[in-house]
């Protein structure tokens, strides 16, 4: 209940065009994410390619080297979910981003909550076109896969990853508003689970894992 609370909230402030700080918006966020979200307020850009996620894209900052193309400006936060972003995607359409590149989601099935495949892709579809909407060029990325063999993430839920993939592809196919990047069938391996070498504990990309992952955007971002 508490979540589709947070949602209508969310909803009633894209349909309105109210911006409201998060903090006044969605209590619950972490104080973690607040920060992660003033910081950005003080460093805005303009006309940039961006990069928008959770600690997967946040964590992209220390392989920069992978990802070469001088206007990538790193939105990630640590944790967020598809509510986090929709929260936030005031502040990210004021910098007017040319691309922008979305891989979120995997903590909707994660840190004690288990969406559906559904909802997820309904929160994604409404970020695409928002961005759409506003002349900016959306790459939709797969979620990657995750390695159930990991404490850290034993209980998440392959199945609806691998759905809401499935998910995506279908409505960029029909659509065609936005462009799907398919991550994780390059990333995934036996049992439907992230290939070891590509991350540091089931959910985090290791240095390969960083490398692919710019092997694959980095020739979108031209």
């Amino acid at each position: 209940m508490k979540e589709l609370l947070q949602k209508i909230v969310v909803w009633i402030m894209a349909l309105f065009g109210k911006e409201a700080t998060v903090k006044e918006a969605l209590p619950p966020f972490s104080d973690y994410y607040i920060q992660k979200v003033d910081e950005y307020r003080c460093h805005p850009t303009t006309g940039k390619i961006i990069l928008v996620g959770d600690s997967v894209t946040e964590g992209q900052s220390n392989y920069a080297e992978y990802f070469v193309q001088k206007d990538v400006v790193n939105r990630g936060i640590s944790g967020d979910t598809t509510l986090g972003v929709l929260a936030r995607q005031y502040d990210l359409l004021k910098e007017h981003p040319k691309k922008l590149f979305l891989l979120i989601g995997t903590n909707n099935f994660g840190w004690g909550t288990q969406e559906a495949a559904d909802r997820v892709v309904q929160d994604i579809l409404t970020l695409a076109n928002t961005f759409c909407n506003k002349g900016t060029k959306v790459y939709v990325q797969s979620i990657l896969p995750v390695h159930t063999g990991f404490t850290l993430t034993q209980h998440r839920d392959k199945a609806q990853i691998a759905k809401t993939n499935l998910l995506l592809a279908a409505y960029a196919n029909q659509i065609k508003t936005f462009t799907f990047v398919d991550l994780y069938s390059h990333f995934v391996g036996e049992g439907h689970n992230l290939q070891p070498h590509l991350t540091t504990d089931g959910l985090h990309l290791s240095l390969e894992g960083y490398k692919k992952w710019g092997e694959i955007i980095t020739p979108l971002m031209d």
